[in-house]
């Protein structure tokens, strides 16, 4: 059997924040089980559509939340044991400032810190697990060499938020 192969362009890590759905029947409840610096998975009992432009609040440990503008790319709804339904959905961010995007790339290179040992972690660019990479000590973005374009001077950017690495 072979492995699966991870579609996304973009890393997400597992995490359980609390969201909040604004709806047009008032705000519902959900949970995050994954993020990543384009979109993330929601789990709700609230169903959401296709194609739904919601806008989400989520309550991050570290700063003060997120209130992202999104639209649903795929939705799921399944059967419990006891024939209660649950959903969830993955959303797109449409929109996100600079220092919100910061702030997730720092959550996900902590993420793949935790769950793997430091010599492995997956970069930003390619969004393969790889042993050689530079860190961003601004962000915590982390890019292997093969995505890392020197500049006629020889200094290197980060390509999230362009700060020089060392």
């Amino acid at each position: 059997m072979r492995a699966k192969r991870e579609k996304r362009r973009f890393p997400r890590v597992e995490v359980n924040w609390p969201v909040t759905i604004m709806t047009p029947q008032g705000p519902k409840r959900g949970v995050t089980k994954n993020i990543g610096p384009k979109g993330a998975f929601i789990a709700t009992e609230y169903p959401l559509s296709l194609h739904d432009k919601i806008c989400v609040v989520i309550k991050t440990p570290r700063r003060p939340a997120l209130v992202v503008n999104t639209i649903v790319v795929r939705s799921e709804i399944e059967k419990t044991r006891k024939e209660r339904s649950s959903s969830g959905a993955a959303v797109y961010f449409l929109e996100l400032t600079e220092e919100e995007l910061r702030f997730l790339y720092a959550e996900i290179a902590a993420g793949d810190a935790k769950e793997k040992p430091p010599s492995r972690v997956r970069c930003f660019g390619c969004g393969q697990h790889v042993s050689t990479f530079k860190t961003c000590a601004e962000c915590g973005a982390v890019t292997c060499t093969g995505c890392l374009k020197p500049l006629a001077n020889g200094t290197v950017l980060c390509p999230v938020c362009e700060a020089p690495l060392t």
